[in-house]
């Protein structure tokens, strides 16, 4: 695929990040909210479960979806169109009552949030050069998406019980309103896929990136969703816990911002590498169960995110440009199915005890962190080989 760069204007970068933002925003809602949920509609908790659960498994499903579209038709289409259906979903959300109706309505949210980021994060590698510069939008993305991830977290329940929970996909159905609108003027940044191009989305590195997104969905996002209920079971009441953990979120603002200045000076492996030892000594941390230990490893995940994950998905970006949709999507469908798949293997694990999970997860953290940095710094010297040789090939 040809590639038609277009730097951004400040403007577009600012309206990019403000969807990443509101997408982080109506995806990390759900979860707090399902106690208030449960008690305002009379249901079981078990059925707001549900709800969170078919959210997410839409969200994670549809990535494949949005890639292939991406690249056939376009980022924008693609991207107006996620913002028209998330739209659409979240003023259902609101003036629907049966529980069938807002069950599929937050199904339907799910499937269209879920384009989002991905989106973005492609049309960052389509306009944005490759190397410090990409690397540095990809950190202020990330902040914005921890902003929205705060404040879904300290917010949603808050405003939900004082209120309606029907006030959060109010909230987010304006914020994509004036979105969609503010996206009018754009134009494609990529000419589109052929069918032989896509294909570069299933080749070796792509492959290894993948398997690279399930670990770190695993170890990074998975496990970490366990760092509260261990806090919890520590004594700590389930209102403080939060407050412990609001750390994840503020720790990645503060590490994007010191990433973004890093990447000028750093190769990409070390500041991978940085954030993967950060991730190491924050389930080392938390293994030893003491609430002060369990606090500081929230806001070591949160450091690494800013450093180790925000790599990675920056590699995302250059693995296969003539696929980059596909392939963003397909990674990021990996991250949430190692996510989920180490939520549903931890949790009986964790009924017994949480010292022998995060044991566990240090271990894969250190695998996680070797095997990603190696992997990268070969694809790099792999790269640029036949440049090299072509540079030095008499004309």
């Amino acid at each position: 695929m040809t590639i038609a760069r277009r730097t951004p204007s400040s403007s577009s970068r600012w309206m990019y990040r403000a969807i990443g933002f509101l997408s982080f925003f109506d995806r990390f809602s759900a979860a707090p909210m399902m106690v208030v949920f449960a008690s305002q509609e009379g249901a079981p908790l078990a059925t707001a479960a549900a709800l969170l659960a078919g959210y997410s498994f839409a969200y994670a499903l549809g990535q494949p979806l949005w890639g292939a579209l991406g690249d056939r038709v376009g980022r924008i289409f693609a991207l107006r169109l996620a913002l028209c259906g998330s739209l659409v979903a979240s003023v259902l959300s609101v003036v629907l009552d049966p529980m069938p109706l807002v069950f599929a309505a937050r199904i339907l949210a799910g499937i269209f949030v879920g384009g989002l980021f991905p989106t973005i994060m492609t049309i960052t590698g389509d306009t944005v050069r490759e190397g410090p510069e990409r690397s540095r939008e990809v950190s202020a993305l990330q902040t914005t998406t921890a902003l929205g991830t705060t404040a879904a977290t300290v917010l949603a329940a808050a405003v939900a019980s004082l209120a309606s929970w029907r006030v959060v996909p109010a909230v987010a159905a304006a914020g994509f309103a004036l979105t969609l609108w503010a996206v009018r003027p754009l134009h494609e940044s990529a000419r589109r896929a052929t069918l032989t191009a896509s294909r570069a989305a299933f080749s070796r590195w792509t492959l290894v990136l993948y398997v690279i997104g399930v670990l770190d969905g695993a170890v990074l996002l998975g496990v970490f969703s366990f760092i509260a209920p261990a806090i919890t079971a520590g004594g700590v009441a389930p209102a403080l816990a939060g407050i412990f953990t609001a750390s994840y979120g503020i720790a990645i603002i503060v590490g994007a911002q010191i990433n973004r200045r890093l990447i000028q000076l750093w190769p990409r492996t070390r500041t991978m590498f940085l954030g993967g030892i950060a991730l190491v000594l924050a389930y080392a941390l938390a293994a030893t169960g003491a609430t002060p230990a369990l606090a500081a490893a929230s806001a070591l995940i949160g450091l690494s995110n800013a450093f180790f994950h925000a790599a990675v998905q920056t590699w995302a970006t250059e693995v296969a440009p003539q696929a980059r949709a596909t392939t963003v999507s397909l990674f990021v469908f990996a991250l949430f199915a190692g996510a989920a798949l180490a939520t549903s293997t931890i949790a009986p694990m964790a009924e017994h005890g949480y010292g022998t999970v995060f044991l566990i997860s240090t271990f894969a953290a250190v695998v996680l962190t070797g095997g990603a940095t190696w992997a990268y710094s070969f694809w790099e010297r792999e790269r640029s080989t036949p440049q090299t040789m072509h540079s030095d090939t008499p004309k």
